[in-house]
């Protein structure tokens, strides 16, 4: 019965983990996405001047 628990604990401590860089990749990528927005407007912006 102990180790029956102990290998639950390990699982779930590796699925807990996984989750976690999953969702980490997840934030990361958005954050990503949005700088490159914020970028392309501000690049945007700047050639819409210079077109002036």
């Amino acid at each position: 019965m102990q180790d029956n628990t102990e290998d639950h604990l390990i699982e779930l401590l590796e699925d807990s983990i996984k989750w976690g860089k999953y969702n980490q990749k997840q934030m990361q990528d958005i954050a990503e996405d949005h700088l490159i927005e914020m970028l392309q407007d501000h690049l945007d912006s700047e050639q819409a001047e210079l077109d002036e």
